[in-house]
Protein backbone atom coordinates (compact mmCIF):
# COMPACT_ATOMS: atom_id res chain seq x y z
CA UNK A 1 0.00 0.00 0.00
CA UNK A 2 1.38 3.43 -0.96
CA UNK A 3 0.53 6.62 0.92
CA UNK A 4 1.52 10.03 -0.22
CA UNK A 5 1.62 13.09 1.96
CA UNK A 6 0.20 16.32 0.75
CA UNK A 7 1.99 19.43 1.88
CA UNK A 8 -0.08 22.44 2.76
CA UNK A 9 0.64 26.02 1.87
CA UNK A 10 -0.66 29.55 1.91
CA UNK A 11 -2.38 31.39 -0.92
CA UNK A 12 -3.45 35.00 -0.93
CA UNK A 13 -5.97 36.60 -3.26
CA UNK A 14 -7.59 39.99 -3.57
CA UNK A 15 -11.01 40.61 -5.02
CA UNK A 16 -11.93 44.03 -6.36
CA UNK A 17 -15.71 44.40 -6.64
CA UNK A 18 -16.86 47.32 -8.77
CA UNK A 19 -20.50 48.10 -8.04
CA UNK A 20 -20.42 51.29 -10.13
CA UNK A 21 -21.22 52.16 -13.73
CA UNK A 22 -17.61 53.25 -14.38
CA UNK A 23 -14.64 51.13 -15.42
CA UNK A 24 -11.66 51.27 -13.05
CA UNK A 25 -8.02 50.84 -13.94
CA UNK A 26 -5.82 49.91 -10.99
CA UNK A 27 -2.04 50.09 -11.03
CA UNK A 28 -0.78 48.11 -8.04
CA UNK A 29 2.72 48.81 -6.77
CA UNK A 30 3.98 45.98 -4.55
CA UNK A 31 6.79 45.75 -2.05
CA UNK A 32 7.22 42.03 -2.84
CA UNK A 33 6.90 40.97 0.77
CA UNK A 34 5.21 37.85 -0.59
CA UNK A 35 5.28 37.94 -4.36
CA UNK A 36 8.19 37.01 -6.53
CA UNK A 37 6.94 38.43 -9.82
CA UNK A 38 7.07 41.95 -11.27
CA UNK A 39 6.56 44.73 -8.73
CA UNK A 40 3.82 46.50 -10.73
CA UNK A 41 0.55 45.13 -12.07
CA UNK A 42 -2.22 46.84 -14.00
CA UNK A 43 -5.72 45.43 -13.82
CA UNK A 44 -9.05 46.55 -15.22
CA UNK A 45 -12.20 46.19 -13.16
CA UNK A 46 -15.10 46.73 -15.53
CA UNK A 47 -18.30 48.46 -14.46
CA UNK A 48 -20.52 46.23 -12.32
CA UNK A 49 -17.98 43.40 -12.41
CA UNK A 50 -15.35 41.95 -10.10
CA UNK A 51 -11.75 40.98 -10.70
CA UNK A 52 -9.67 38.46 -8.77
CA UNK A 53 -6.02 39.28 -8.26
CA UNK A 54 -3.66 36.47 -7.26
CA UNK A 55 -1.14 37.70 -4.71
CA UNK A 56 1.05 34.65 -4.21
CA UNK A 57 1.77 31.49 -2.32
CA UNK A 58 1.53 27.85 -3.17
CA UNK A 59 2.44 24.42 -1.88
CA UNK A 60 4.96 24.36 0.95
CA UNK A 61 4.97 28.15 1.12
CA UNK A 62 3.75 29.42 4.46
CA UNK A 63 3.70 33.07 5.35
CA UNK A 64 2.06 35.42 7.78
CA UNK A 65 -0.62 37.60 6.27
CA UNK A 66 -1.43 40.17 8.95
CA UNK A 67 -3.65 42.38 6.80
CA UNK A 68 -4.88 42.90 3.26
CA UNK A 69 -2.19 45.44 2.36
CA UNK A 70 0.85 43.43 3.46
CA UNK A 71 2.49 43.32 0.03
CA UNK A 72 1.16 46.57 -1.45
CA UNK A 73 2.97 49.91 -1.38
CA UNK A 74 0.31 51.88 -3.23
CA UNK A 75 -2.58 51.65 -5.68
CA UNK A 76 -3.13 54.23 -8.40
CA UNK A 77 -6.72 54.39 -9.64
CA UNK A 78 -8.08 55.84 -12.86
CA UNK A 79 -11.86 56.09 -13.12
CA UNK A 80 -13.45 56.20 -16.56
CA UNK A 81 -15.29 59.37 -17.54
CA UNK A 82 -12.78 61.55 -15.63
CA UNK A 83 -14.39 60.82 -12.27
CA UNK A 84 -12.46 60.45 -9.01
CA UNK A 85 -12.41 57.58 -6.54
CA UNK A 86 -12.78 59.01 -3.03
CA UNK A 87 -12.54 55.68 -1.20
CA UNK A 88 -9.02 55.06 0.08
CA UNK A 89 -7.95 51.61 -1.15
CA UNK A 90 -4.84 51.88 1.07
CA UNK A 91 -6.91 52.02 4.27
CA UNK A 92 -6.92 48.50 5.69
CA UNK A 93 -10.27 49.23 7.36
CA UNK A 94 -11.90 49.38 3.91
CA UNK A 95 -11.02 45.74 3.21
CA UNK A 96 -12.66 42.58 4.50
CA UNK A 97 -10.59 39.43 4.93
CA UNK A 98 -11.78 35.84 4.79
CA UNK A 99 -9.39 33.10 5.85
CA UNK A 100 -10.19 29.46 5.27
CA UNK A 101 -8.47 26.11 5.33
CA UNK A 102 -6.33 24.07 7.66
CA UNK A 103 -3.31 22.49 5.95
CA UNK A 104 -3.75 24.77 2.96
CA UNK A 105 -4.70 28.29 3.98
CA UNK A 106 -6.44 30.79 1.71
CA UNK A 107 -6.50 34.49 2.58
CA UNK A 108 -9.09 36.25 0.44
CA UNK A 109 -9.19 40.03 0.77
CA UNK A 110 -12.20 41.85 -0.63
CA UNK A 111 -12.84 45.52 -1.34
CA UNK A 112 -16.06 46.89 -2.78
CA UNK A 113 -16.27 50.13 -4.70
CA UNK A 114 -19.80 51.53 -4.60
CA UNK A 115 -21.42 54.46 -6.44
CA UNK A 116 -20.97 56.75 -3.43
CA UNK A 117 -17.19 56.08 -3.56
CA UNK A 118 -16.92 57.90 -6.91
CA UNK A 119 -17.47 61.59 -7.67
Amino acid sequence: MLFSACEGGTDAHKEFINNTNSDLQLIIYRNDAIMTTDAVDTILVSANQHTDYYVGGGDRQFFDYPDCLTEIDSIQVTVADGKTLIKNLMDVENWSKETSGNRSILHNCIIEINPEDIQ
